[in-house]
């Protein structure tokens, strides 16, 4: 890191800034929740619908009033690794109460929600199988949204092309092909739609049924691993289905961008040179044979 890239992470943190974008970022959250809204509605279970209605609303409410504050469309790096930090930590807290209203403690409900948005997979259940459908979906769901946010949320809204975008992707310096930080967030989030689409397809193909298909999909393309059976992919209907999930948590470990390069621009040689592609199939592999073993 070069002198000057050290010298703006020590600028002082304004707070308008961070308040305003972190508002926008809550009205996206909001509408995203509500996803789960209708879920329940789909599903009749209506107590949870009324709660998680209750998250979206306030949310949404809650942004729109932050959003409207004036404040600088400059923002420090320092700004927005404090913004994406908040919403992460803000979408864990406010999910975990619909989550205990699922019957759960609230200790667990808070746990499940960390473990969710953050992608950790973790559970404190001990079983799921007992839990409503909705509680099931959103649990798959904040992972799927968490998976994707740190690419959405970060890059689309938060930063502007140049050295803070970098430094939050890790951008190599020499790539020159993408035009705009927003437009890098569009290629990798169609790229994250269609892994998420052609798994479902390809679970419910192999005769899943939409449910378990879409859950699983979405905790596998995120790398986060909720299941919605007690004995996680066991509890599928077959062994083509379990290979499928791994197949797509191993496609979804890859950065995304690759997939970009490999089939917009016409560049295999850069996806299956890649380093990080190499060393991940090598571990994996690796892995399988020391299992199976």
């Amino acid at each position: 890191m070069s002198a000057r890239e050290s010298l703006t992470l020590s600028y002082a943190v304004r707070g308008r800034v961070v308040l305003k974008y972190f508002g926008q970022l809550c009205v996206i959250f909001g509408a995203l929740t509500f996803v789960t809204v209708i879920v329940s509605l789909i599903f009749r279970e209506y107590s949870l619908t009324f709660s998680y209605l209750q998250v979206s609303l306030v949310i949404v409410l809650m942004g729109i009033l932050l959003g409207r504050l004036k404040a600088p469309t400059n923002i420090q790096p320092n700004e927005a690794l404090t913004i994406t930090s908040l919403i992460f930590l803000f979408t864990a807290l406010v999910s975990s109460y619909p989550m205990a209203t699922a019957g759960i403690r609230f200790e667990d409900a808070l746990f499940e929600s960390i473990s969710a948005v953050t992608t950790t997979g973790l559970s404190t259940l001990p079983t799921v199988e007992d839990k409503a459908r909705t509680f099931l979906f959103s649990r798959a769901w904040m992972q799927w949204i968490g998976g994707l946010g740190i690419v959405v949320f970060s890059v689309a809204l938060l930063v502007k092309p140049g050295i803070a975008t970098k430094r939050l992707l890790d951008m190599d310096k020499k790539e020159d092909f993408i035009g705009s930080t927003r437009d890098y967030a569009v290629k990798v989030s169609k790229v994250y739609l269609i892994l998420t689409g052609s798994g479902v397809i390809l679970l419910i193909l192999l005769g899943e049924d939409f449910f378990s298909s879409i859950t699983h999909i979405l905790a596998a393309v995120s790398t986060g691993g909720f299941s919605i059976y007690d004995n996680s992919l066991s509890g599928m209907k077959n062994i083509a289905s379990q290979y499928a999930v791994i197949l797509i948590s191993l496609l979804g470990s890859i950065t995304l961008i690759l997939y970009y390069q490999l089939i917009r621009k016409g560049k295999p040689g850069k996806f299956f040179n890649d380093v990080e592609v190499r060393v991940l199939v090598a571990v994996c592999m690796f892995s399988t044979l020391l299992l199976g073993y």
